[in-house]
């Protein structure tokens, strides 16, 4: 199906076949969480099953929360195929945005990403808001903000240094 709307085309493939979804990363989901106290081998971690999830716990590689989260997440049905825990480390200084673009640069077959905080997902969201050009009044009515934009400025403008650089490309100082 190919849908025209000025200059842009979108093209949506839909696939009935439940096989090549599973092999195209449809059943993966990334788990964002801060394990900086207990840091795991890699930056994303693979589990297929929440005995799996147990062994890495009680070897110190994932936080007792973490295991929750997995087993919230393996209870669910249908069952997962496979979780994937991504890794920030705030402590370290680490941004969210900066820990889900390290995570999906180090393994991108995903389809869903979850977060282990409310806050955590709102701060990806505005920030991702704001890399895309939304103005700060707009995002600021969208996150329940009365101020016109101000926190959302002071909190959220800063996280991802490309867009600051790349806005500041744009500017002409020639008169």
């Amino acid at each position: 199906m190919a849908l025209d709307h000025g200059l842009r085309t979108i093209t949506v493939t839909v696939n009935l076949d439940p096989a090549p979804a599973t092999q195209q990363g449809f059943s993966n989901i990334l788990l964002l969480v801060d394990e900086a106290s207990n840091p795991l081998a890699s930056r994303v971690t693979t589990f297929t099953s929440y005995p799996e999830a147990v062994t890495a716990q009680a070897a110190g590689a994932i936080s007792s929360g973490t295991l929750s989260l997995l087993q919230t997440m393996f209870s669910q049905a249908p069952r997962l195929a496979r979780v994937k825990v991504g890794k920030v480390d705030t402590a370290g200084g680490e941004t969210w945005a900066q820990g889900y673009a390290a995570c999906i640069a180090a393994d991108a077959d995903v389809y869903g990403v979850c977060m282990a905080t409310r806050t955590a997902a709102d701060v990806v969201a505005v920030s991702n808001a704001i890399e895309a050009g939304v103005d700060f009044k707009v995002i600021a009515s969208w996150v329940g903000h009365k101020d016109g934009g101000v926190l959302v400025a002071k909190t959220y403008g800063h996280l991802r240094d490309t867009h600051s650089f790349d806005m500041a490309k744009r500017m002409d100082f020639s008169c």
